[in-house]
């Protein structure tokens, strides 16, 4: 019992390796929600501040919160900003924008109308933790300060039946609040896990894990971007997989395809390893020497024969400011094509497929 209500208050009671996994999905949303959230609350303070200025006229205390209000919501604007950039102090800021408005509610519904009943604060409080995620332990306890900080407030400046009211909202709406912040924290953290793990069966291929034939043609664009030098392309085609298929079984094809990919993203990479095809993969290097490339692929070569496979192999490598994708990838599998063609007539093997 102890165990799930800490994995509740910490993990919003998903699995702690899934939760860590959608970790910057998760700040990225915050982000985006600190951006809007902040830019709406600018725009209505600024209004409200100029209506009082130029409409009601009064120099009050209403007035001097709006303008705290004005530049607050325009800092935090400014904060969200640099997170973009900067994801590390997302937590800080969604902090900061949590207290900026909260003090903001207290003082509207405490020093700017003592005799009248919340309703600010109440709004915020309700509203506004179940903006962000974070794990539901740190939303709160931010939540209870806060109320906390309300409470002696009103217990200074409000009396009768308003105090009573306002308590009672208060306490009675808090607790609502820290059930919300369960409920919602888990249900956006479950939308996360889901949408990475559909995103993952979509870009990776489930026998090799390495990134598949639809990842390869999203990502395609990216490489005449990315590269400054140059950009190489190699492809690799296993040789015997329908053979082996044939005497031993598609449990013994896939355990050596599964061999040879894990072999192919050793010496090229994770990020632009692909299986493309049943038999074929490929692989993109950026910036990388001719020599480099060819002493990665004698030692991928080397590492399968080791294994007990063979596979052919062509690559070619072009400057970055005259990079042509299709070209690329056709030349390198040519130069496959005319390695394998050599490896069946050397061996004298019967040829069967591409």
């Amino acid at each position: 019992m102890l165990e799930r209500i800490k994995s509740a208050l910490i993990y919003a009671d998903v699995d702690k390796d899934a939760y860590r996994l959608v970790k910057d999905k998760i700040e990225y949303a915050n982000v985006v929600t600190l951006t809007i959230y902040s830019l709406v609350a600018f725009v209505l303070t600024t209004i409200m501040t100029l209506l009082y200025v130029f409409v009601i006229r009064a120099m009050s205390e209403a007035w001097v919160v709006f303008i705290f209000g004005v530049f607050g919501s325009l800092i935090i604007f400014i904060l969200a900003g640099v997170c973009r950039k900067h994801l590390k102090f997302t937590y800080f800021t969604i902090y900061a924008a949590i207290s900026l408005f909260m003090i903001y509610g207290i003082l509207m519904g405490t020093l700017c109308r003592p005799g009248e009943q919340t309703v600010t604060f109440v709004v915020l409080m309700l509203f506004l933790p179940l903006l962000f995620i974070d794990r539901p332990i740190r939303l709160i306890a931010s939540l209870v300060f806060y109320v906390t900080i309300y409470l002696i407030a009103a217990f200074h400046t409000k009396s009768g039946k308003v105090l009573m009211a306002d308590v009672s909202n208060a306490v009675m709406f808090g607790m609502l609040a820290i059930v919300s912040i369960f409920f919602i924290v888990r249900v956006k953290v479950n939308g996360f896990i889901l949408e990475q793990r559909l995103q993952y069966m979509s870009e990776k291929d489930q026998l090799t894990g390495l990134n598949n034939r639809n990842s390869y043609e999203w990502h395609l664009e990216e490489y005449p971007r990315r590269c400054v030098e140059s950009l190489g392309c190699v492809y690799i085609d296993v040789n015997g997989l329908h053979a082996l298929n044939d005497s031993e079984g598609h449990k013994a094809g896939d355990i050596m395809l599964q061999t040879i990919a894990h072999i192919v993203q050793e010496n090229f990479g994770k990020r632009d390893t692909y299986r493309i095809g049943g038999d074929e993969f490929l692989a993109y290097t950026v910036d990388w020497s001719a020599a480099k490339i060819e002493e990665r692929m004698r030692r991928m070569q080397q590492q399968v024969r080791e294994a007990g496979y063979q596979v052919a192999v062509g690559y070619a490598i072009s400057p970055a400011e005259t990079v042509e994708m299709n070209a690329l990838t056709t030349k390198a599998e040519t130069y496959m094509y005319s390695d394998k063609d050599e490896y069946y007539r050397i061996s004298g093997k019967k040829r069967r497929g591409a």
